[in-house]
């Protein structure tokens, strides 16, 4: 999980994870290549599925077809498309769908892919409770690292098992969910008022 206030740049991160802009300084590795200055994104593909928060699509293909340019498993298409409640649309084109069925087809794409790392950038908006829980349970299941920003609370508490925060313009790393960390933070802040009123 990535914390931080809204732009304190955890979006940027993820799209320099991506490989889809530059970066000042530093590195990233990628499959044993150590990259400067901007990761390829032919690199980066094979490794990472991405969700972004305004996903794309080919257009003029169908919801099943989409689906179908990430896997030839015509098996595991179908059982998403059950599991995701987007059988009744899976002839529809995408430029059709509603906001969270547009959401649903990108984190379809995502786990069809078979990615060693996820990059979701706020997966939970316009989801429902049902869709919702089919992801949290797939991510727990999800043998490699996810990476992700997002406002609930909820879903943060049932998948982040690591947090980094940007806070005050530095990092910090807390292995934990969501409300250990806060709790953490409580009692930090808790300290240092008390050690300042001594002081």
């Amino acid at each position: 999980l990535l914390y931080g206030e809204s732009g304190c740049g955890k979006t940027t991160l993820l799209n320099i994870l991506a490989g889809l802009i530059p970066f000042d300084n530093g590195a990233v590795l990628v499959g044993g290549k150590r990259y400067e200055k901007q990761v390829s994104k032919e690199a980066v593909r094979p490794f990472v599925g991405y969700i972004t928060q305004d996903p794309h699509f080919v257009d003029y293909l169908t919801v099943e077809d989409n689906l179908r340019l990430c896997s030839v498993d015509d098996e595991a298409v179908s059982l998403l498309l059950q599991r995701f409640e987007m059988e009744r649309v899976r002839d529809h084109f995408p430029g059709t769908l509603s906001g969270g069925e547009k959401q649903r087809l990108a984190i379809m794409q995502a786990l069809l892919a078979g990615k060693d790392v996820l990059i979701l950038d706020e997966p939970t908006n316009d989801l429902d409770i049902a869709t919702l829980t089919v992801l949290e349970n797939f991510l727990q299941g999800f043998a490699g690292p996810v990476i992700t920003v997002s406002h609930d609370r909820y879903f943060l508490d049932k998948v982040a098992s690591k947090i980094l925060a940007f806070e005050n313009g530095e990092d910090r790393e807390f292995f934990g969910n969501y409300t250990d960390y806060l709790d953490e933070k409580a009692f930090r802040q808790s300290s240092a008022a008390i050690s300042q009123k001594k002081e």
